[in-house]
Formats: structure tokens, sequence, C-alpha cells
């Protein structure tokens, strides 16, 4: 992928799979022909190949193929060439030199450009792709704040939560978004959190019976995805279609906030707001490269590693496992992340050993002192202590099914209890 700082020039390599028609085929047709001895014979009506770009832009606009044997000749200099809203498109193809040559030279990329089209403004792109009203997005980006509304949460470790929820109306947009561009891209393996048919059970069971556990949290971790982060992170996993899309679907999924630069002054950034349906997949986008770098440092150290939004998971047979604690913060910080080191726990093998919330000692529960809590609470309500009228059982089925789910031959109890509930509050409102 090439980049300019030119902000209306766009350029976009289609190696992988590119849809591009050169002299009446399609790109990956040509790209294996030029990789023949007889490529240049075919296209050399439709060739330049004296290693100048001087003309590129007048060669591309007349259909021509251009070589650029030497990357380096794409400077500032070549993309002033190019008039606005333009998109550039590339193939490169990168080669082994003979044996012998130094470290430095033994690899050498060559290029190939082969089209220069006009791009449609981005925000009417976007728009055209998740179908609303551009002038719409426009007023979103112009003045993001004006469609949220702040409140805060009490946390169960006490403080306050700020949640930033978007007004119906953005919330809508947020939804197609994330629907039509951000599903279309895959987590890692090793995310649990807000993807499909994966929870906080998938994420414990991976762990059963190590000898250590350890736990680990990301302060902040929707604060501290910036729109930077999510618009490196769009250009490496969307499809070439949304690529001119990034920066505006990144000002349409964060909202502004103040931040701090390397040297400690308060600047002003974009970062996701939790409340917005969009931001837990971004996480996942953003942090696929994290979970990566995380998963080298286990295979280091013989362990395995998850991932549960915010909550890191590292688990082993070996007891050396805690000396990875400020390597994994390290890397951490190397992301941009930064862990919470008053939530790092480690679980021995004699103790308790819990992963999100769940009991991984020799199978997947819910701790036992929540069962036991919870068992007494029906048994109020069953020997007449709990007034019928005082129960919510919603609330109560809610939680049996939940035990049921984490593991049924625990939940089954508690299924017959609820039912044998609703039965005396049917009972009591047929008297």
């Amino acid at each position: 992928m090439l980049y300019t700082r030119r902000s209306d020039i766009e350029i976009i390599d289609l190696t992988e799979d590119g849809d591009a028609s050169i002299a009446g085929e399609d790109l990956q047709t040509w790209s294996k022909k030029r990789d023949r001895h007889t490529w240049r014979t075919r296209l050399r009506d439709r060739m330049v190949d004296d290693g100048s770009v001087a003309d590129l832009a007048s060669m591309l606009a007349e259909g021509k193929i251009v070589h650029i044997p030497r990357p380096h000749d794409l400077n500032e200099n070549l993309f002033s060439q190019f008039p606005k809203n333009s998109l550039v498109i590339f193939q490169y193809k990168q080669f082994e030199s003979p044996a012998g040559k130094k470290v430095f030279d033994r690899f050498r990329t060559t290029m190939y450009a082969i089209g220069l089209k006009e791009l449609m403004d981005p925000v009417v792109m976007i728009a055209e792709i998740i179908d609303v009203d551009p002038d719409y997005l426009r007023s979103v980006i112009a003045d993001t704040e004006a469609h949220y509304t702040r409140y805060s949460i009490k946390k169960k470790s006490g403080g306050q939560r700020w949640i930033n929820a978007p007004t119906p109306e953005l919330k809508s947009v947020q939804r197609r978004i994330k629907n039509r561009i951000l599903y279309k891209t895959f987590p890692t393996k090793f995310a649990h959190g807000f993807v499909n048919r994966k929870s906080i059970v998938t994420n414990a069971k991976i762990h059963i019976g190590k000898q250590v556990i350890v736990g680990m949290d990301i302060k902040g971790f929707f604060d501290t995805i910036t729109d930077t982060m999510v618009e490196r992170a769009l250009a490496c996993s969307l499809g070439k279609e949304q690529l001119m899309c990034i920066s505006v679907i990144a000002k349409l999924c964060t909202i502004p906030a103040k931040g701090k630069d390397t040297e400690g002054n308060e600047i002003d950034i974009r970062v996701t707001p939790q409340g917005a349906p969009t931001s837990p997949p971004l996480s996942n986008i953003v942090t696929r490269f994290f979970d990566y770098s995380m998963h080298g440092v286990a295979r280091h150290f013989d362990a395995v590693y998850t991932r549960y939004a915010d909550d890191l998971t590292f688990s082993s047979n070996l007891r050396g496992l805690p000396r990875a604690i400020p390597i994994i913060t390290k890397v951490a910080n190397e992301h941009g992340f930064w862990i919470n080191t008053k939530k790092t726990r480690v679980h021995g093998r004699g103790g308790r050993q819990v992963v999100t919330g769940l009991t991984v000692n020799n199978t997947v529960s819910v701790p036992r002192d929540k069962r036991m809590r919870f068992r007494a609470k029906l048994h109020h309500v069953l020997t007449g202590k709990i007034p019928l009228e005082d129960v919510n059982i919603e609330e109560l089925r809610g939680y049996a099914q939940f035990i049921n789910m984490v593991n049924s031959s625990q939940g089954t109890y508690f299924i017959e209890k609820i039912a044998e509930i609703e039965e005396m509050i049917r009972s009591a409102s047929n008297d």
C-alpha cells in the first residue's frame, strides 16, 4: 500500500484481488500473464518501459500501463501531476535477487501503474453503501457532539462510568455501518467479546485446568481507541470499495475528546464512545495486530491467550507465566493501550481460578458462592420468606438460564425451582 501526504489523492494497490480491466482482461488474469516471458510482447502497444514517470498521469489517461522499476521515483512531485479526487491503481511484484547479495539488497520491488480514474465524494460513497442522506452524514461530522447524549452509571467497583449514547437517527446509521461494513471483517480467533457464537463461556473454556492463570485489564478501553487507530485498522481490513471512506467511517463512529501528545501537551482527538453500536466491532478490528502480538508473547511462555473486550487472559501449565506480566504491559503500550495494574491477578492451581467471572479449575461454572446465594433466595421465595409480590420472576428466570448455559448439570436444579415459583405465582393470581 502506498500513501501520499496529499489528502485529495488516494493510492490503492490491487495486487491481491482486483476488478480493474486491463486490455479487456480482468486484473488477476493479467497479473498471472505478466509473470510469463511473453507478457511484454502482448502488451507492447500499451507499455512504456523507460523508467520515466514524468508523464505518468497523461500516459495513464491514454490507457497505457507504465512500468516503474524504481518505486522511489514515486514522490510528491509525481503526485502533484494528478487531478484532485483521483485514484491511482498500482500493481507491484517483489522478487528475490540472486544468492550472495547483501541482506538489505536481497528483495527488490518493481511496480506498474495501471489505471487512473476519478473518485466519488467519500461522504456520498458511504451514504450509498448504507443508504442514508449524505447531508445528514455531513451534519454529524460537522457537529458530532450535538448527536450524542452523555450520562453516567455506577460501576460495581465504585465510581462512575460515562456513557455517550447516540441519537436514534445516528444509532440507526451506525447500525448500518456495523452490519454492512464492519461485520464483513473477521476478528482474530483470540477475541471472544462481541463475536457471534462466542461468549464469556467460550473464553473461559480455553483455560480449564491450567496450573497458572494471569488476568489483566486494559484501562479505559474504548476511550483509548482513537480515530487514527480506527483509520489504520480499517485500511488493513476493508475491501477496496470502502478504502476511500475510512476517514468518513472513523468520524461517524467517534466523538471529540481531549488527549495528550508524546510530550504531555493536551490535544484534540476523537475516540470510540461507549454506547455506540459500532464501538464493539471496531474494538475487535483495531486490536487485530494487538491480539497477534499477545499470542506471540503467550507462545514464548508456552501459554494460551484470549481476550474478551478489555479482559486479557493468559494460562499455562508452567509456573513461570507471571514473569510475562511486564512484557505484556510493554507490548500493550506499544500498541497504544495501557494495562490497569490494580486489576492484574494471578490464580494458581491451589485456589479458585476465575476467568471472565467464571471458575475454570476443573470445568466452567458460575462461582459456588454466587450459586449458593441464588439457591438461598429461591428457597426463601418457595417457603414464603419473600412475598410473591416482591419477586421479579424475569430476573430470577434469567439468572437461572445463565447458570444453565454455563453448566447445564448445575443449571437443571435452578430451572426446576423457577418452574415451581412460576406455578405458585399463577395459582396466587387465580385466587
